[in-house]
């Protein structure tokens, strides 16, 4: 059993989490009691458990194809956002994401969703600056999993309930909130506070005790880039790709892209059931669900 599952951000990269997810799933031994998720994890996880992922991806795949490039500069001219990925990420919401998938997450379990608010001491440009580059210094210099320096700059972390939006419009809103990462987005506001991508606190979100109001429990958090030192908990597990995935985060003309995350995805997720006895009858309770080299979420 998982009590908690995290799905991390990681823009196209969650494709792979969703062809995981889609493969495991079958298995009730992993059925969460509550899902956390961030950034484009959320739009994932949303998909996933309102039975609409299959939509989501083709909405991707179709829009992505037809988009020439990722920066178009005639919109400059017409003082518009030269950049396509904001309306291509709400339109695949919109497309998938209406009132029946919200009726339907009802019966599902509770998704929290991540924002972060900036710090009060730096105007916002500033903030913006300083927490990316320290954000790739801890990724790629230091290799570290979960991000310290958003919170210690002054991000806030804040959680919302997916269930809890008032309708499809709202819960439109929640994802596409959760994803602000400026210039590419605007800045957006969300529950009265400035809402930016809760990758700024942290884009593998572990809560403290403080930040959550629950008790997590046993928690799978799905990876979306290999590490090669995961970080060891008896009640924390982590899951990552079997390879690098071939797809940028914020390339809005990867559909072939997507497709080959998800794909690797389900191949990932057919081989952690294969590994943990869970392909043919039903595990026993007490199934350990870390993976074991070289499964998809092995150390590198």
């Amino acid at each position: 059993m998982v009590d908690t599952v995290i799905f991390c951000g990681g823009g196209n990269r969650s494709f792979w989490q969703a062809g995981f997810w889609s493969a495991v799933s079958q298995r009730r031994a992993l059925a969460p009691r509550r899902v956390l998720a961030v950034s484009a994890g959320a739009f994932v996880a949303a998909g996933l458990f309102s039975g609409t992922i299959d939509g989501l991806l083709d909405s991707a795949s179709r829009r992505f194809r037809a988009n020439p490039g990722n920066f178009h500069g005639r919109r400059l001219l017409r003082l518009q956002r030269p950049f396509p990925h904001p309306p291509i990420y709400r339109a695949c919401l919109e497309d998938n994401l209406d009132q029946a998938a919200l009726t339907r997450l009802q019966r599902a379990p509770a998704i929290h969703v991540l924002t972060a608010s900036p710090p009060g001491w730096l105007p916002l440009a500033a903030s913006l600056t300083l927490s990316s580059a320290c954000y790739f210094a801890e990724k790629f210099l230091w290799r570290s999993v979960h991000a310290r320096a958003g919170r210690r700059l002054g991000f806030r972390p804040h959680w919302h309930r997916l269930q809890d939006c008032a309708g499809s419009g709202a819960m439109v809103d929640l994802i596409c909130a959760s994803s602000c990462v400026p210039p590419f987005f605007p800045v957006r506001r969300f529950g009265g506070n400035t809402a930016l991508d809760g990758g700024y606190v942290d884009s593998n979100p572990l809560p403290r005790a403080d930040e959550f109001p629950q008790p997590l429990g046993t928690t799978l958090v799905l990876l979306t880039r290999r590490y090669r030192r995961l970080p060891q908990s008896p009640t924390v597990r982590y899951v990552q790709p079997s390879v690098p995935l071939p797809v940028a985060n914020f390339d809005a003309t990867a559909w072939q892209g997507v497709r080959a995350a998800f794909a690797l995805g389900l191949r990932d997720g057919e081989r952690y059931l294969d590994e943990h006895g869970m392909s043919g009858g039903a595990p026993s309770p007490d199934t350990d669900i870390r993976p074991q080299q070289p499964a998809a979420g092995a150390r590198a």
